[in-house]
């Protein structure tokens, strides 16, 4: 076992790399929770929601009109590497009760939302929250990823694991498509209980006959490893349209208390196209048990990506490294050294190539499909991405005309094919023009 102050030093070179995959929690003396889901907005922009959480009795209230009033200012400013602001909002919220003493007893959370359009890319979020009649304010900044949700390509919104989650008898500011989605801005949830969740569907294809007019949908629970360890029946789905709205229900009794991932898979029929989508979430018993907050499972992600350097070291190196198993100390030493010697510029704090391995791991697990129980990072698309970075560009053929469906990756002058060969959306490298890897020129006229 590593012990705590062994990962130390790992998790605060780690701690820069990478947007967090939990909910953040405000610094300041007023404390609050946010968390963020993205959705497709209007033309080529990214709908990007906060969630922002705090509990009430924080607040200075005074009185007005035989009530007790509080108010506070909330906003959300978005930017980009540079420092400039691609966007903002800023609102004033008023809360109102009739008896302090129901204050003083504690449990009273306020939930707010915020929506920015924005052009998909990376950006920092600083969300701020000021106590107008009090001393007080809070802030938060959060790195934030906005996927493209705006192409032709078949695609998933973030989930919400949702507080509630019902039919909306008016609108609201939680309303999406006709229900009331309170989300769960600190995605704990109490172990047994069901756990309520919504996702929405884009560019489906309109399909030319039955089979290829509906989409197939199904969500399971998995562990920090990936493995499943509740799996949900998969429905045949009927297309609206061109987008769709569902919501999900996953069972977590027989469970232990601990961190997963709750994933939803979908195979579009028509297109052929597979998009999978995941939401860490923290079950929780009525107690935290002893175990349950050794290490995250942001920070066992996080882990996970430092000790993966198959991509980037020598043979000499995973000798070296292999050799090491089953001694943790000695591959923490070695890692550190690993990643100082491959360090741009090791008279700073911030080790850029450690960064943008974390962050080609994290996108390849968030985006690529695999066969079941196999992460993102661990596909042959993934091994690709993490080596070799993103491509300069990409050529996509879904329609499986005269050929199965396919993706050709250019890097420069050079390329990389990836072949659905068994139309389920799991791409395999068929070929590449790049020194050292699979070359098959004759790949478009092999029949698997």
């Amino acid at each position: 076992m590593i012990r705590w102050m062994e990962m130390v030093a790992v998790f605060c070179l780690l701690g820069a790399a990478h947007a967090d995959e939990w909910p953040g929690k405000s610094g300041g003396d007023l404390r609050f929770f946010v968390d963020q889901a993205a959705f497709k907005g209007s033309g080529v922009t990214t709908l990007v929601e906060f969630y922002v959480l705090l509990e009430a009795s924080q607040l200075q209230y005074v009185p007005e009109g035989g009530q007790f009033v509080s108010e506070m200012d909330l906003s959300v400013e978005l930017t980009d590497s540079m420092g400039t602001t691609v966007g903002e909002s800023s609102w004033t919220r008023r809360l109102s009760v009739a008896d302090l003493s129901k204050l003083e007893e504690g449990g009273v959370p306020y939930r707010d939302v915020t929506g920015i359009q924005v052009a998909p890319g990376r950006y920092d979020a600083l969300i701020s929250v000021e106590d107008m009649f009090g001393d007080r304010s809070g802030a938060l900044r959060l790195p934030v990823e906005i996927p493209d949700l705006g192409s032709d390509r078949f695609a998933a919104s973030d989930l919400i694991p949702a507080s509630s989650l019902s039919k909306a008898d008016k609108e609201s500011k939680f309303t999406k498509s006709g229900l009331d989605v309170v989300p769960n801005t600190t995605r704990r949830h109490l172990l047994g209980q069901p756990l309520s969740a919504y996702v929405e569907l884009y560019n489906l294809s309109k399909g030319e006959d039955e089979r290829s007019k509906t989409f197939v949908l199904g969500y399971s629970l998995t562990d920090s490893g990936g493995v499943k360890v509740k799996s949900f029946p998969a429905s045949r789905i009927q297309k609206p349209g061109v987008s769709a709205v569902k919501t999900i229900t996953a069972e977590t009794e027989g469970l232990d208390p601990g961190r997963y991932f709750l994933e939803i898979e979908a195979f579009d029929t028509g297109s052929r196209q597979h998009v999978r989508q995941r939401r860490s979430v923290l079950l929780a018993s009525g107690q935290s048990s002893p175990g349950e907050e050794e290490l995250s499972e942001d920070q066992l992600r996080q882990l996970r990506y430092y000790r993966s350097i198959s991509t980037l070291a020598s043979k000499e190196d995973l000798k070296v490294y292999e050799k090491l198993t089953g001694d943790d100390q000695g591959q923490m030493r070695f890692l550190r050294q690993f990643w100082k010697k491959v360090d741009p510029t090791p008279g700073t704090d911030i080790n850029e190539r450690l960064i943008e391995h974390i962050r080609r791991m994290r996108h390849c697990d968030d985006y690529f499909s695999g066969r079941a129980g196999q992460l993102g990072s661990d596909t042959p698309m993934g091994r690709v991405y993490v080596q070799y970075g993103p491509p300069d560009d990409i050529e996509r053929d879904v329609s499986g005309t005269g050929t199965k469906p396919f993706e050709i990756w250019y890097y420069g002058r050079y390329e990389f094919v990836f072949q659905d060969r068994n139309a389920l959306g799991h791409y395999e490298l068929a070929h590449s023009t790049y020194p050292g890897e699979l070359n098959n020129p004759m790949w478009r006229a092999q029949t698997f």
